[in-house]
């Protein structure tokens, strides 16, 4: 068989295998993603872990501490969360007469420029409203059990990751070739690594939006800024698309508002605040950290979000890192971590894996598989 047919053939199963490897993560999400959210919440506590048994706790005590910090973790976020929809909901129905004021405006408005009778509302039935979102109970329960479901077989998944990752290692290098096994420990290595930063700076940027719009919000007289602020906080962990939506409640309350200048200033300075933070300190960090190009940060979004819904957004990115550090550790497929990858003039790409003399690996802190 000639060399060019043979490459085209193994192209071709490759992409074929990739195809098949999506429909299989699609069709099994409920066992698929929580393996993987599993995957990595352990890469992220494992430096608490080790902390913990450095110190000269039992492995189940330390393990059963760090369940606990990501359970308290977890808990903060569904408490803001419900928190900030207790004061959404008991707001509500204060802005029945000023949304009635506002469509009324326009429809003087629209009169005027029109030069005819414009057919004027009738006003906002809140009553309507309500039994239309009564209409929406039913999913709303099915949503929980899902999400229960979710966090369950996540914490299960983790639990037993937590047990299985002390001997992992040595299966490993029992199972695979030594120097298998070596790319591989590697690789998981240096993706753990790379997920915390990205976490770490992920929180920052998403805290130093929060206050940004807090302070935007206050300044300019608007009603619950503490809320906005939050709500920005909770929505920018969801990567570009967050930023986006965050906007568009503070931006509605704001054109309800007496003052017609309230709500172009609304528009203006908090589209502006996610543009600087969003498209020049985001991409910076996050470019020094992953070393993935805005396209590709992106695309990782948009596709792991279809895989997977709202928690396949949130972690598509750093999912992405981890296919590109594998690709980079391998010979045969370092050509698509350099095409996806993207250094900035002043951080040169790293040597090719292949240029370095094979060494043992030595234990570090943040290998989330090494033995302990």
């Amino acid at each position: 068989m000639p060399e060019a047919t043979h490459r085209l053939l193994r192209v071709t199963l490759v992409v074929l295998l990739l195809v098949l490897a999506v429909v299989v993560m699609r069709l099994t999400l409920v066992v698929s993603l929580p393996v993987v959210l599993a995957c990595f919440i352990l890469m992220l506590t494992q430096p608490l872990q080790q902390g913990l048994q450095s110190r000269g706790l039992h492995q189940g005590l330390a393990n059963a501490l760090t369940l606990l910090t990501v359970a308290l973790v977890a808990a903060v976020f569904v408490l803001l969360l419900t928190w900030l929809g207790q004061i959404v909901v008991a707001q509500a129905p204060d802005y029945g007469p000023q949304l009635d004021r506002l469509l009324a405006h326009w429809h003087q408005r629209l009169t005027d420029w029109g030069g005819a009778e414009v057919v004027a509302p009738q006003g906002v039935n809140l009553q309507a409203v309500i039994d239309y979102l009564v209409g929406w109970v039913p999913g709303v329960f099915r949503g929980i059990y899902g999400f229960m479901g979710l966090v369950v077989l996540t914490a299960t998944f983790l639990v037993l990751g937590m047990i299985e990752s002390r001997d992992l290692p040595e299966r490993v290098r029992e199972a695979l070739r030594p120097a298998t096994a070596q790319v591989l420990l590697k690789a998981t290595t240096e993706w753990a690594h790379k997920l915390r930063r990205y976490v770490l700076a992920r929180t920052a940027v998403s805290a130093l939006t929060g206050v940004a719009v807090w302070g935007f919000t206050w300044a300019i007289g608007l009603d619950m800024p503490m809320v906005w602020g939050l709500l920005t906080f909770l929505l920018n962990f969801i990567p570009m698309l967050g930023s986006m939506v965050a906007v568009v409640p503070p931006v509605l309350v704001a054109f309800m508002q007496p003052q017609a200048w309230m709500g172009i200033s609304a528009l203006i300075g908090l589209t502006s605040i996610q543009l600087l933070i969003g498209n020049y300190l985001d991409p910076r960090l996050e470019g020094r950290i992953l070393c993935l190009s805005p396209f590709v940060l992106f695309l990782s979004v948009i596709f792991w979000g279809w895989v997977w819904g709202i928690p396949g957004a949130l972690i598509g990115i750093p999912l992405t890192t981890g296919i590109v550090v594998f690709c980079r550790h391998g010979e045969s497929t370092r050509w698509l971590a350099q095409l996806l990858e993207h250094h900035t003039d002043d951080e040169p790409a790293e040597p090719a894996r292949d240029e370095v003399a094979p060494t043992e690996v030595a234990p570090t802190a943040h290998s989330p598989v090494e033995p302990r």
